[in-house]
């Protein structure tokens, strides 16, 4: 659920497995993004944030105390901006962002006669995402070397996201005999749709650029302009129960829990998206639900103010189940068939089990714990029926499921906070089992069709260091500096696409995994009244996919931010993010773009430099 961060208490990560006592499991890591709670009394907040691309982004928050133990909490943001990909055919921007989130909160409290305390909470969180879908274009943006973007396409593509959650959490503290239980129900739907122009021109456009003799592109094979419209469409119902007991005695801490999810996915896709060489697929529907059932227990032994030792077990339980049906367009009659299916619904279930062993003693901690992704199924057909009535093998009977992917993590860490610096330095070696790896493979040369596959292969490590450190100067100045280190590496593989074709992916490192990764700067305070902070983030450069040897640039990003504080009441920030203008490849792919042309590298870019003025007032 996407959540701007102007109301938020706390962002929590986890690095590595979680076999966590909050929620569900998670393999390599979790962020737990808490908001702010209503308070006793009352504030509110508003800010306008103002910037280059027509930026508009407002917020405000209201908290409003009801009676001696209620209070409610309302926040609002509206985000809106024109883009920086400006559209020849329509001559305006259509890559822009107009972003809606809202997020209400009741909170009730009560100090009990026994000395207990009872709590209840209800929470609706709205988010209505309007955004373009405009950002590829023939010409790669001259390799991304440009100050102006353009783009040529004669389809309005968007990117929306409509979402609700509700969730109601009770909460019970028995102070007498040391013990918590929680109790969270959350019921959420969400509506996304994804539509873009596959051919990224127009008919104009198109013809200029491929067939005619005199273009650079020009190209005998190319065929006249055909539009590739293409429509996704997801609908999701997510509900989740979480029971947790968790109680204290002597040097013990015991938590038990029970975790629940349902999850029901609907997905339709529209325009060109299997072609079968007479006709193709125009319509395909699919059905997704997962069952998860969970429990975890934890036990706490501290040893004294400086050691202690956790012990914590989980069981993850899921069962899925898909089915799928489609709509045929015959080249030959230029009818459309009635919906039909292979008649199957096909299940797939897993249990595993996760654990952690950790110990803190002073400074140092250790930790062993295995960790995993869950299996499931992909959601390609298997076969598909022409007019004709022959028989198209689309996704192998092997390539259906796939297992759960598994690790074992070590840990040894070490924190220090020594005069004016802080340091937290972490080793940390994952061995992976079944390791999950995401294929692509484009049918004939159809630029929308595409088989997604997700398979196992037998082994991957992941090696590395993290370092997060500060030194404060003095009082008024600050330098920070975090560096990840990573190593990384996966077995061969082998796999048969749906033509036939066996493909062999040579032993090399694992994808999205730069070597290094950098952020550093400095904070700057004036009095109470004047801060500044630059920093600067760089990565190494990484594969961006499990199958393509494409690989991303070097990064780096600069970055400042400086707020002054007119009164109590009002500050006043201005921001510049990308100071030095660089854009890069935001995603590659390499394939054709249309029938008789050849596959080549395709680049969508990042955000050049954005700048603005941002004015917050408190009540």
């Amino acid at each position: 659920m996407p959540i701007f961060l102007h109301d938020v208490e706390q962002v929590e990560i986890f690095k590595g497995p979680q076999s966590f006592t909050v929620g569900q499991n998670a393999m390599a890591g979790l962020i737990r993004v808490n908001t702010i709670d209503p308070k006793a009394f009352f504030e509110s907040k508003f800010s306008i944030d103002v910037g280059n691309y027509g930026k508009n982004n407002l917020t405000f928050m209201l908290n409003q105390p009801l009676n001696a133990n209620t209070a409610l909490r309302v926040s609002v943001a509206k985000n809106k901006d024109d883009g920086f990909i400006f559209n020849n055919y329509y001559g305006k921007y259509l890559n822009g962002k107009n972003e809606l989130i809202s997020n209400f909160k009741v909170k009730y409290n009560k100090a009990l006669s026994s000395g207990n305390l009872f709590s209840f909470s209800a929470m609706s969180m709205h988010s209505d995402l309007d955004n373009g879908n405009d950002k590829w274009s023939h010409s790669n943006f001259n390799e991304l070397d440009v100050t102006n973007f353009e783009t040529d396409t004669d389809f309005i593509g968007r990117d929306t996201f409509l979402g609700k959650s509700n969730i109601i959490k009770g909460t019970f503290v028995d102070n007498k005999n040391f013990q918590k239980i929680n109790l969270i129900f959350t019921k959420s739907k969400y509506d996304l749709n994804y539509d873009y122009d596959g051919d990224w021109s127009n008919e104009s456009h198109w013809n200029d650029l491929y067939t005619n003799p005199l273009s650079e592109s020009y190209s005998e094979n190319a065929y006249s302009y055909w539009a590739f419209p293409t429509f996704e469409s997801r609908s999701r119902h997510d509900n989740s129960m979480e029971f947790k007991l968790s109680k204290s005695f002597k040097k013990h801490n015991l938590i038990f829990g029970i975790f629940k999810k349902e999850i029901t996915e609907r997905d339709i896709g529209t325009g060109f998206i299997f072609d079968l060489g007479v006709g193709y697929v125009d319509n395909y529907k699919t059905r997704y639900s997962t069952d998860y059932n969970s429990f975890y227990i934890q036990h706490t032994l501290s040893l004294d103010d400086e050691k202690s030792l956790t012990l914590n077990f989980r069981n993850d339980d899921y069962n899925n189940e898909f089915d799928y049906n489609y709509t045929y367009y015959d080249n030959n009659s230029y009818l459309t068939s009635e919906y039909k299916t292979d008649g199957q619904v096909y299940k797939y279930s897993n249990s595993i089990q996760s654990f952690r062993i950790g110990t803190n003693i002073d400074n140092f901690y250790f930790s062993v714990s295995k960790g995993h992704k869950a299996g499931g199924m992909n959601l390609s057909p298997s076969s598909l029926v022409t007019a004709n009535n022959d028989t198209v093998t689309v996704l192998n009977n092997i390539d259906r499921k796939y297992d759960p992917e598994t690790n074992i993590n070590y840990d040894i860490g070490y924190s220090l906070n020594f005069n004016n610096l802080n340091l937290n330095l972490t080793l940390f070696y994952m061995d992976r089992k079944n390791v999950q790896v995401k294929l692509q493979d484009q049918i004939g040369d159809c630029p929308t069709c595409y088989l997604f596959i997700t398979k196992n292969i037998t082994e991957a490590i992941n090696t590395g260091i993290d370092l997060e450190s500060s030194y404060r100067l003095n009082s008024n100045f600050l330098m920070f500096l975090n560096l990840g280190l990573l190593e990384t590496e996966r077995a061969n593989y082998s796999h048969t696409n749906y033509a036939g074709t066996t493909n062999y992916y040579l032993k090399r490192e694992l994808s999205n995994a730069p070597k290094w990764s950098l952020a550093t700067g400095f904070e700057y305070s004036l009095n109470d009244l004047f801060f500044l902070r630059y920093d600067i983030s760089s990565k190494d450069s990484y594969y961006y996919y499990d199958d393509l040897n494409d690989k991303s640039s070097v990064t780096t990003t600069h970055n400042i931010n400086s707020r002054y504080i007119i009164d109590e009441n009002i500050n006043l920030t201005i921001w510049v993010k990308n100071l030095t203008n660089k854009v890069y490849p935001a995603h590659i792919y390499n394939f054709s773009h249309g029938p008789g042309l050849e596959a080549q590298q395709w680049k969508s870019p990042t955000l050049p430099m954005t700048y603005g003025l941002k004015i917050d007032y408190k009540f």
